[in-house]
């Protein structure tokens, strides 16, 4: 394979050019702060690599081989950021940059989540927890972001943010989510209750404060990353698989596909299906469990 390591490095100045002007093309288009960082990073490599008159097909087949041994997942994001550049480029009117990149096809891995047992038990425990708590708000705390974290299955970033006006009559408004579209989540009544129990404790002054609902142990707002810790250390699970356990409960019990879809603000069917195969597989180990001639 013919690799670029030979190719004339760009100038700087014309490198930060094309950097800054990709990415206000990106910012624009309103992507997910996640996005933009992936779009920078790649760009910035990029641009710092290649002038777009000397780009092929050939030197992006080296590029891309030189990602070296990360997952198929990260393979496919650092494609899809890419592809975005090189269609910059064509618009830019650098036709041999019109290169196909393929999609990396995985392999399909079911989402870990947490079975309607050990759920309701961990409930049980922090309900308990609430009042023995040395601290009669974080007891309280605790159980809430449990009970919410469950019932309604919302991304880290939209917990974090989460302000207690956008409850509207046990109905959760997501503002701006991924991709930024607003979304209505129902939630029940026992969580609903277990949120306002907990904001009745925390002083009023930090309320006045800080919008977010859920705060920290110095009375601050969670990011991602401190609330992602929050959960493993208290709960044993990364917030993730709460949002699993959450798709994965309904569907079991007879949510139909295109409304969890809309519950977990996917943009896409085939993203919420993922939920159906663990179903199907639940039905099939009962068939064989259960079903005369199997069970033989």
């Amino acid at each position: 394979m013919i690799d670029y390591y030979s190719l004339e490095l760009p100038d700087i100045k014309e490198a930060l050019h094309y950097i800054d002007d990709f990415m206000n093309h990106q910012i624009i288009r309103k992507l997910s702060n996640s996005s933009i960082d992936a779009y920078s990073s790649e760009s910035l490599l990029f641009f710092s690599i290649f002038r777009p008159v000397d780009i092929n097909r050939l030197y992006i087949e080296s590029y891309i081989k030189d990602y070296g041994d990360i997952s198929i997942s990260s393979k496919n994001k650092r494609n899809s950021a890419l592809r975005t550049i090189l269609k910059y480029l064509v618009n830019c009117g650098f036709d041999n940059c019109n290169i196909k990149i393929s999609y990396i096809k995985n392999i399909e891995k079911l989402p870990t989540f947490i079975s309607e047992e050990k759920m309701q038990s961990l409930i049980n425990t922090y309900r308990r927890k609430r009042l023995k708590h040395k601290s009669i708000w974080r007891g309280r705390r605790d159980y809430a972001i449990l009970l919410f974290i469950y019932a309604t299955g919302m991304r880290v970033s939209e917990i974090v943010n989460f302000n207690i006006l956008d409850l509207e009559e046990n109905w959760v408004r997501v503002n701006n989510g991924k991709g930024d579209k607003d979304r209505y989540i129902p939630i029940a009544k026992i969580a609903v209750k277990a949120l306002n129990d907990y904001l009745a404790y925390v002083p009023q002054h930090i309320k006045s404060k800080y919008p977010n609902a859920f705060l920290s142990d110095l009375l601050v707002p969670y990011t991602n990353a401190t609330f992602y810790h929050y959960c493993k250390n208290h709960y044993g699970y990364n917030p993730h698989i709460f949002r699993h356990t959450f798709a994965t409960h309904l569907i079991i019990n007879g949510c139909d596909e295109y409304v969890l879809m809309d519950f977990l603000g996917h943009s896409s069917l085939s993203t919420t299906q993922i939920y159906t195969h663990i179903q199907n597989n639940q039905l099939k180990e009962t068939v064989h469990n259960h079903f005369p001639i199997m069970s033989v």
